[in-house]
């Protein structure tokens, strides 16, 4: 795209958003490939304040607004528009898994215990969370906050585990 605005001649240039998922690391916001006598400046909050030739980076998910527009020396950049790309860094995935060796179905009469614990890196810090679901009008079984079951009556039950994603991690 050849675009000449007033005294700038911003030639070609391609300005792409750096859409991604969460990874932990800080990386720029946007790709810039630019030919032409002039320089681009960048503001991340919202043109109250302009960079010269640094592109914004960020770690976090979350969305963001980035404003670009063309200046050269002696050219006030008030007469050159602002673009606004958004860019999105997504919240990671977390998974959690019983063990593998586990059964799918366990009988086991009442006052036995058995452990079901999940495992999977704690990415967001929070803990597991476990719950029972009862397919019966008896109390059939109680979990404790590691995942152990303790049957009290016949019926069954299935246990599942969850754990809060946060500002980075989803659910």
């Amino acid at each position: 795209v050849n675009i000449a605005y007033g005294k700038i001649n911003l030639g070609t240039i391609k300005i792409e958003a750096n859409d991604r998922t969460y990874d932990t690391t800080e990386q720029p916001l946007l790709t810039v490939t630019k030919g032409g006598d002039y320089t681009l400046e960048y503001s991340d909050d919202n043109q109250a304040s302009w960079v010269k030739d640094i592109i914004p980076v960020a770690t976090n998910a979350g969305e963001y607004v980035i404003y670009v527009r063309a200046t050269k020396e002696g050219y006030n950049p008030k007469n050159t528009p602002a673009f606004p790309i958004t860019v999105t860094i997504a919240k990671a995935p977390q998974s959690l898994e019983f063990d593998s060796n586990a059964p799918s179905n366990v009988t086991l009469g009442a006052n036995n215990e058995y452990n079901f614990a999940a495992t999977g890196e704690n990415l967001s810090g929070k803990d597991i969370v476990y719950t029972l679901e009862d397919r019966s009008a008896t109390d059939v079984a109680t979990i404790n906050n590691s995942g152990m079951v303790t049957v009290a009556n016949a019926g069954i039950v299935t246990v599942k585990a969850f754990r809060a994603g946060n500002d980075n991690y989803l659910d």
